[in-house]
């Protein structure tokens, strides 16, 4: 579930222990990725990278019907 604000009390009884939040911080300035990540990106792709462009493709790869077909089980 992809969210902009997340209350852990609403996954009481998971504990919010799957929970990643995209910043670290509540001004939205420090993101919870290395920063190696954004220069290997960038440098693979020829383009910048943000926090948010990251997030995006996760989010399309992870919602593919494909994806969640063959990963069904873990899921």
């Amino acid at each position: 579930m992809v969210r902009p604000f997340t209350r852990l009390d609403h996954f009481c009884s998971w504990g919010g222990g799957e929970v990643r939040p995209l910043w670290r911080d509540s001004t939205c300035s420090a993101p919870n990725m290395t920063k190696e990540i954004f220069s290997h990106l960038s440098g693979a792709l020829g383009i910048s990278t943000s926090p948010e462009d990251v997030l995006a493709y996760i989010a399309a790869v992870t919602s593919h019907p494909a994806f969640t077909r063959r990963f069904q089980k873990q899921l």
